[in-house]
């Protein structure tokens, strides 16, 4: 059923999803298109400018180039990352960084050689999520963003009491593509589907403004992390530029730009501006000839949980591939 709605302005023509079978597959077909990922390899480069923040006279820019794999539950990013300074310190040099991240169930280990140990996880969902919203790791092109407590931009659709679905809704080199929006507590998302690649999105727009939540606290937020002394108004973030590569008769995105609009209290804005590059993708490789998911910690480094009934208190570390609690060579001693 088609909903007809004028204005003095315009004519469009809106399909009301709830009880629209047309809108539904529409968007049962979104969620579907990420599971690709599910079984897969790629390497990645992201490439980010950041304008605005205070402490940077000049544009800041940073690259990571890293791994990607995936298999069911076990879970890979492997990479190196170029240019980037403290955010919150405003670090002047550029150090490097090489994170290892896999699922040891139910455990998932982050490794940086900048830091002092390792960090594990048990809540490996939530963490997964956290990741690959990240601007980092590119998880935009599959609808994961950071800012809505790890919801996908399906979920967030779901959440909508009525999203709807404009048929022609958006242009992209001449040709018309249909458009899905919706309104909930987390704000408002609007997704441009391609149906002829794989139904994935090529164009996202994210919106929160004052009341919506972030992360689960509504808007504006004080205390900025970035700038403790402003608060956050109103966050924009939208994925252009969306291009896609066939393989093995699946579409896959392969490259897209993203970019953060951090609208703040005293009027400026902060942007965030990431170029996505995807190469040698891989469909169901063979992850024993890859060498995936090993954690080749050097024995003795030390673990920090981040929760968890072994946060904090016990110290351990990692010993012949495992998590060990540290024991003092002194309690051991018979006396």
């Amino acid at each position: 059923m088609f909903i007809v709605c004028i204005t003095l302005l315009s004519i469009s023509i809106v399909s009301v999803a709830k009880n629209n079978p047309e809108a539904e597959a529409l968007l049962e077909a979104f969620k579907r298109s990420s599971e690709w990922r599910t079984n897969m390899s790629y390497e990645g480069m992201t490439e980010i400018k950041t304008r605005g923040l205070e402490q940077y006279e000049t544009t800041q820019r940073e690259t990571i180039e890293y791994v990607h794999r995936e298999d069911g539950d076990r879970f890979e990013l492997r990479g190196i990352r170029k240019g980037y300074r403290s955010m919150r310190q405003g670090d002047p040099d550029s150090i490097t960084d090489v994170m290892i991240v896999r699922s040891d169930i139910p455990t998932l280990i982050e490794y940086n050689k900048h830091w002092r140990g390792a960090r594990a996880t048990e809540d490996y969902t939530a963490r997964r999520k956290q990741l690959i919203g990240s601007l980092a790791y590119q998880g935009i092109l599959e609808g994961h963003h950071y800012g809505s407590s790890g919801l996908t931009i399906a979920e967030l659709l779901e959440l909508s009491p009525n999203y709807t679905m404009n048929p022609s809704g958006d242009t992209i080199g001449g040709q018309e593509f249909p458009v899905l929006t919706g309104k909930s507590d987390h704000g408002t998302v609007s997704v441009t589907v391609d149906p002829n690649n794989g139904f994935h999105a090529r164009r996202i727009r994210i919106e929160k403004g004052p009341g919506d939540l972030f992360d689960g606290q509504p808007l504006p937020l004080p205390n900025d992390a970035f700038e403790p002394a402003l608060s956050l108004q109103k966050l924009i973030m939208f994925l252009d530029d969306v291009e896609f590569e066939i393989i093995d008769a699946v579409a896959v995105p392969k490259s897209g730009v993203f970019t953060i609009e951090r609208h703040m209290s005293d009027g400026s804005k902060r942007e965030f501006h990431a170029r996505f590059q995807r190469t040698k993708i891989t469909l169901q490789p063979d992850f024993s000839k890859l060498g995936a998911f090993r954690v080749d910690l050097p024995d003795g480094t030390l673990v920090l949980f981040r929760d968890g009934p072994r946060a904090g208190g016990v110290r351990f570390e990692w010993r012949n591939g495992t998590i060990v609690p540290t024991v003092d060579a002194e309690i051991l001693t018979p006396r």
